[in-house]
């Protein structure tokens, strides 16, 4: 077990982390996942730094080869930990999202930022898995959709996709990031009541890739036409659903 010194991390919440999915030994999205910790541990006036070479390094002494590796760090620790991947298959389930009882805040500096503070988004994903729900969406104060508890989500009209922007209080996600980079994606303010504008849906995060889903609320949505060039791009990236 790793040794915790007991830091503002420890006391305070004051840390942030990333989980990165390892695939046949090779990190998805390093860079970009390195990047973020590193620009939040910036932001924050945390004196440390994630290196690549610290993430190689672990990864050439673990005997797995596909997993889910988390890092985190906060004053004091700089901490690497595995799990098994939870999206390590394709869901084929009828996929339901339902709305959270929480609002994110979009004038807290935290909601931009993945940090230890995580409550609020294990306690609504827990709330929604006991009702049978796939995945929480936030709204933020002003009625606006922001983000799942672990996850983007995207919406698709006529083959364009659209997301919400991040200034409605979202973590700009890394397979978020990757999904604007590659499709045609516009960011823009969507409400509930907007819903009936959009043919399909799917959530993504860096583990799971994307996921489709079949409503939201009380608005049903049909798959896509785009999974097939979804998933060439994925696999691209060395990325297996």
């Amino acid at each position: 077990m790793e040794k915790i010194i007991l830091d503002s991390g420890f006391f305070f919440g004051m840390g942030f982390f990333e989980t990165i999915k390892i695939v046949n030994g090779k990190p998805i999205l390093l860079k970009e996942h390195l990047n973020r910790i590193n620009n939040s541990l910036s932001y924050f006036n945390i004196d440390q730094v994630v290196l690549e070479n610290e993430i190689f390094d672990f990864i050439d002494k673990n005997d797995k080869k596909s997993y889910a590796l988390k890092i985190s760090v906060s004053d004091e620790n700089k901490i690497i930990t595995t799990r098994e991947d939870p999206y390590n298959h394709i869901i084929e389930e009828k996929i339901k999202l339902n709305f959270a009882t929480t609002l994110r805040n979009s004038t807290s500096p935290m909601v931009y930022h993945k940090s230890f503070n995580y409550m609020d988004n294990i306690l609504e994903k827990r709330r929604a898995k006991e009702r049978g729900f796939f995945e929480p969406i936030f709204l933020n104060e002003n009625g606006y959709i922001a983000e799942g508890a672990v996850s983007n989500i995207f919406f698709i009209k006529n083959e364009k996709l659209f997301t919400p922007k991040i200034s409605v209080g979202i973590l700009n996600g890394v397979m978020r990031d990757f999904f604007i980079k590659h499709f045609d994606v516009e960011e823009v303010f969507i409400k509930p009541e907007d819903l009936i504008d959009f043919d399909s849906g799917f959530i993504t995060n860096s583990l799971m890739g994307y996921v489709e889903f079949d409503s939201l609320g009380d608005f049903n949505f049909k798959r896509n036409s785009l999974a097939k060039e979804f998933d060439k791009r994925l696999m691209d990236l060395g990325f297996i659903r």
